[in-house]
């Protein structure tokens, strides 16, 4: 969920973007099968070789991803002339307007 021009949009985040997790039993046919996919740039491991990953590893990269859907990230964003109190710090319940923002 963000929060744009004051409005609450839901919003997809990707995890690991750039990345697919295949289970899969590694055969030289298969290999060149997943390699021949456009856009598919290597794999991870030792001279491109793919690795296969611990069952705790792949656990682990699941349990973040459904701890992603089963609570969102509100992520607040601002653009250049939007209207703001601040709530914390020495200049506290002022208002203010966003002049710049960084992207980052």
């Amino acid at each position: 969920i963000e929060i744009r021009r004051g409005k609450k949009v839901t919003t997809e985040r990707r995890f690991m973007p750039g990345y697919v997790l295949v289970h899969m039993e590694m055969s030289d046919r298969g290999y060149h099968l997943i390699s021949s996919i456009n856009r598919v740039t290597g794999f991870l491991g030792p001279q491109g070789r793919p690795m296969p990953m611990r069952d705790a590893e792949v656990q682990g990269i699941l349990g973040r991803v459904e701890e992603g859907i089963e609570a969102p990230r509100t992520l607040i964003s601002f653009e250049i002339g939007d209207k703001v109190k601040v709530n914390d710090g020495p200049f506290e319940d002022f208002d203010g307007m966003v002049e710049g923002v960084d992207d980052g």
